[in-house]
């Protein structure tokens, strides 16, 4: 675009200056020559100012598209963080529901055959009451966040 603005300033100052070496017999001539060379030189201007306005507004136009796609690409990355934070909650609830499984059946087992001790029982009950209250903090977290889903 600057290209083309460059090349029609210089075309009309090559034809001016062309016009000025040429002198002509009578002063008359003269004048209505400068004045048609103003004329398509105030032209030419209109014709680059318009393209600059073009140029501009297409520019404005491919930022907003630009701006549009950033705004969706956020969005997409968003969603993704979140359905990668829904499947480490589901696999850290299961997995502390199986590890609940496993110290019920130790404490169960323990106290059937008499080997553990009653600090050892009360230590296996604190773990697994530890377990269930982070089950039922992870699952309320999974149902905000899937409502956000």
């Amino acid at each position: 675009m600057k290209r083309f603005i460059l090349i029609l300033l210089i075309s009309c100052a090559a034809s001016l200056s062309n016009s000025y070496g040429q002198e002509t017999k009578t002063p008359m001539d003269n004048v209505a020559k400068m004045e048609q060379e103003a004329k398509e030189f105030e032209e030419v201007k209109k014709k680059v100012e318009k393209a600059e306005r073009k140029e501009t507004k297409a520019q404005k136009e491919r930022e907003k598209v630009e701006k549009e796609k950033k705004k969706t690409d956020q969005e997409k990355k968003k969603l993704k963080k979140l359905e990668s934070t829904i499947t480490s909650l589901e696999k850290s609830i299961s997995n502390n529901g199986k590890k609940i499984v496993k110290l019920e059946e130790k404490l169960f087992k323990g106290e059937r055959k008499g080997n553990l001790s009653p600090n050892d029982i009360k230590k296996l009950k604190g773990k697994i009451q530890k377990l269930k209250l982070g089950i039922e903090k992870d699952k309320d977290t999974l149902e905000k966040l899937r409502k956000k889903l």
